[in-house]
């Protein structure tokens, strides 16, 4: 096509068309469908459209072609047929092009706004359309190409990738800074789409995709040259230091929108949500950003260059008690903010109801269930992800001052109106007159209703009796059963009104609100609204000594609805906040218990640290400035180190160090022993020193001395090992029977000094009988069970099993003399029946 467009062949061409211009047919009829066709010009027309112009005389309609071409709203696709119109045209009509080119022109003249979306598109059109044109040799529009891209990449207004923002100090909320200084993103995407397009044959730069395809070895030569050199390297120092600048736009993009991200999430895990202009800015900027990135990845593709290494946040957490939980190198870090295992499980494993319920008793469809399985599982993954993350930014302490500055403006407020609307001889809170005149008309409607009578006797005897996870969580999927408006509403009320001496059953109370709040989120909400609203009712009554029961129990509840993550961290900081206005008498107490009850759950969480950090400074300088009762300043001492434990204490004591082979030790017994490895664990036990001994420096108290060698026991140290399979790993003591019978033959010693601590063990259990907690049962069953296993493998003998029953069976009852001498046999007077105790048997 472009030997076609040569100045010769394009003089051939017309002539011939002139000279056969007689035969072609000239109608007005034919002419202006033709014109039509042109305006909706797509790839299906194209053999009519190449017959019509082979067969029309066009001469007379040349602008009204021209106009049409245009106007025609081209799709990638329609671009090829439109470039061979115009490749036909110019070889039979010598207007034409002259009109063409003028034509296009015309969207790059001015300006559009963003929000017109034709002229963008008639910009992106009539830029390939004529790069095409070019390409083909219609006509030289290097210079053409050339201002126009400069004009786009110097093209500098409002842009929509802007990610420089700043915090707003008395919203809180971010806000774009007043100056852009960046390319507009729809002259990026005309700019990115001219590089894949026309890159290769105006800018001379093999794209990467074309270069894996042809190989790096072509020569230059073996390339159709388009353009001279001079015309190449203009185009590649322009397209270059467009990328060079989106290169550094696409760094300080990826740096502000990770901080942004970061304090979305830090806002959205303190206040439980985010507000919806906040949703909207970090979705629009994290569209931005993914466009930017987008075009940027495109360009580098087009141009054979690398993308820019987006640099990782790697600020650290201004934490200083990061060390109390984080419990690094010790295998604990999964623990979170939580002291051991069990209360993590408590706190974060509940119970699912959409899988344990069915969706009709949860008044669900299925398209609900379905939306809050997935709801759950995004929240989990993005838990995960959170947990993960543990290089979060923290917040300035100006951000930090002027959002508690607000809060504490906007609680003080409605402390006020709640001031001026109630009266100050109450005794006891009531709930809003719209609340009770509900449960009113509810309580009418189902008065002679038995579904609410069994869930009137369900809330007063059952809900009582929920003093386990297990009777909680049936609790709920009992209550899910009876699932209605009103029962949810009875619910409220009936957890709001717990009795004040029932406060060790705030926690079930808290995890069953937990578990229904997955699928019912109003119990959660109202439940919260009253607490708020007694709190705020019971810190005007500072001198009525009748309710510190109930103020107990109201921070006591906030503060475990905070840890289970139902109410939002900033909750607790509000009432905090409330109590720090006026720290005298219950509100000291008030706001040391809500510590007590949750403080160390926000000091240990990153998102609230060093916040409850500014907190305990305040009370601890309240403390130090205020002349205190001493029970007061004890409570504020209690609270505080509750909090945050003095040093050398807690989990912020050094752990003994271990000598690899200890570790390899404890390895092989308490974690790789199996049913599979028993044979092997017991190869890797007898390779071990159990001659020399395993030597271990010890540092000495000291500084003067030097370190000297201890030598550690290796059998003290299995047999340690063994004893901790027997309180750690029920299901594995048969196997370190079977491994410690398989040492008997070697290291008898082992054995007996494993049989002795069995033995004292056992005895112990019957000293201590009536005291023991569920850790001395657990660990006196299996030392039971073991040494029955030694029994089966023949370490021990069964006389000594029958002893060891004997003397705990009669162990401390009365047992006369006589019973442990001989008894004469009836059937034969001269031989002795055994006796009827062991002879050893306490009396």
């Amino acid at each position: 096509m472009r030997q076609k467009n040569l100045p010769g062949a394009v003089a051939a061409s017309r002539a011939a068309h002139n000279a056969g211009k007689a035969k072609l047919k000239s109608d007005l009829k034919k002419t202006s469908a033709f014109t039509s066709k042109i305006r909706t010009l797509t790839e299906a027309q194209r053999s009519i459209i190449i017959k019509d112009i082979e067969m029309l005389n066009l001469s007379h309609y040349l602008s009204e072609i021209v106009d049409a071409l245009v106007e025609a709203k081209l799709k990638t696709g329609d671009v090829a047929l439109a470039v061979d119109v115009c490749c036909l045209m110019h070889q039979k009509y010598a207007g034409f092009t002259e009109d063409l080119l003028s034509k296009l022109c015309l969207p790059f003249k001015e300006d559009p706004s963003e929000d017109d979306k034709e002229a963008l598109r008639k910009r992106r059109t009539n830029l390939r359309l004529l790069t095409e044109l070019h390409i083909y040799g219609v006509f030289d529009a290097s210079n053409l190409l050339f201002d126009i891209l400069s004009k786009l990449s110097v093209n500098k207004r409002p842009s929509a990738f802007n990610f420089n923002y700043r915090v707003n100090s008395n919203s809180g909320t971010p806000s774009p800074q007043s100056k852009f200084s960046e390319m507009n993103a729809n002259d990026i995407n005309i700019i990115v789409a001219f590089a894949k397009h026309a890159g290769y044959e105006l800018a001379g730069i093999v794209p990467k995709k074309i270069k894996r395809i042809i190989g790096e070895s072509q020569k230059e030569s073996d390339r159709l040259r388009i353009a001279s050199v001079e015309v190449q390297a203009k185009f590649r120092n322009l397209l270059l230091s467009v990328l060079k600048q989106l290169k550094e736009h696409l760094v300080s993009a990826h740096k502000s929108s990770c901080k942004l991200e970061k304090r979305m999430e830090k806002d959205r895990l303190l206040c439980g949500s985010l507000s919806e202009e906040k949703q909207k800015n970090l979705e629009a900027n994290t569209k931005a950003y993914d466009k930017l990135f987008a075009n940027v990845s495109a360009l580098t593709e087009a141009l054979d260059e690398d993308m820019p290494e987006l640099p990782e946040d790697k600020e650290e957490e201004e934490m200083s008690g990061i060390e109390l939980w984080s419990a690094s190198g010790m295998g604990e870090s999964s623990l979170g903010p939580w002291d051991d295992l069990e209360t993590k499980s408590f706190y974060e494993d509940l119970a699912d109801l959409l899988t344990v319920v069915p969706p009709s008793q949860l008044g669900l469809s299925e398209e609900q269930w379905n939306e809050l399985r997935s709801k759950q599982n995004d929240s989990l993954r993005s838990e995960k992800e959170t947990g993960e993350n543990e290089n979060s930014n923290e917040l300035n302490q100006d951000e930090i001052d002027s959002d508690l500055a607000d809060e504490l403006k906007m609680l003080s407020t409605n402390q006020e109106n709640d001031e001026n609307e109630a009266e100050d001889n109450e005794d006891k809170f009531e709930l809003p007159e719209e609340k009770q005149n509900d449960d009113a008309n509810e309580g009418n409607v189902n008065a002679g209703s038995g579904s609410s009578q069994l869930l009137t006797v369900i809330l007063k005897e059952e809900l009582p009796m929920c003093y386990n996870r297990e009777r909680t969580d049936a609790f709920a999927i009992k209550f899910c059963l009876h699932n209605s408006k009103s029962a949810r509403r009875k619910l409220v009320r009936a957890l709001f009104e717990t009795p004040t001496q029932l406060l060790d059953l705030l926690p079930q109370y808290a995890r069953l609100v937990s578990t229904l709040n997955k699928v019912f989120k109003d119990i959660a909400l109202s439940l919260i609204d009253d607490l708020m609203g007694e709190f705020r009712w019971l810190l005007k009554k500072r001198t009525n000594p009748k309710l510190i029961d109930v103020k107990r129990r109201n921070v006591c509840f906030i503060g475990e609805l905070v840890k289970f993550k139902v109410a939002p961290p900033i909750i607790a900081f509000q009432c905090l906040k409330a109590c720090f206005q006026e720290f005298t008498g219950s509100n000291i107490e008030m706001a040391c218990t809500l510590l007590e009850n949750c403080g160390r759950f926000l000091y240990r969480s990153k998102v609230s640290h060093s916040r409850l950090s500014n907190y305990l400074d305040i009370l601890h300088r309240f403390r130090n400035a205020k002349h205190l009762d001493p029970r007061y300043e004890t409570m504020i001492d209690n609270a505080y180190y509750m909090c945050k434990p003095p040093e050398g204490h807690g989990n912020n004591s050094k752990a003994k160090q271990k000598t690899p082979l200890q570790e390899w030790i404890r390895y092989l017994i308490n974690e790789k022993l199996s049913e599979e490895t028993v044979e092997s664990t017991l190869r890797s036990l007898r390779r071990l020193p159990w001659t020399t001994g395993i030597k271990k420096k010890s540092s000495c108290s000291d500084e003067n001395q030097e370190e000297r060698d201890e030598v550690i026991d290796v059998a003290s140290e299995v047999q340690k090992n063994f004893l901790r399979v027997v309180r750690k790993r029920y299901t594995a003591i048969h196997l370190a029977a079977d491994v410690l019978a398989g040492l008997h033959r070697f290291y008898p010693v082992l054995t007996m000094r494993i049989i002795d601590a069995i033995i004292e063990e056992l005895q112990r259990a019957c000293e201590e009988a009536s005291g023991a907690g569920s850790m001395d049962l657990q660990r006196r069953l299996g030392t039971a069970r073991f040494l029955g296993e030694l029994y089966n493998y023949s370490i021990v003998s069964s006389g000594f099993i029958f002893e060891v029953l004997h003397r705990m069976i009669n162990y401390g009852h009365l047992i006369p003399p006589f019973m442990k001498q001989g008894q004469p046999n009836p059937e034969n007077s001269s031989e002795l029946l055994p006796p009827l105790v062991a002879h050893w048997a306490v009396y």
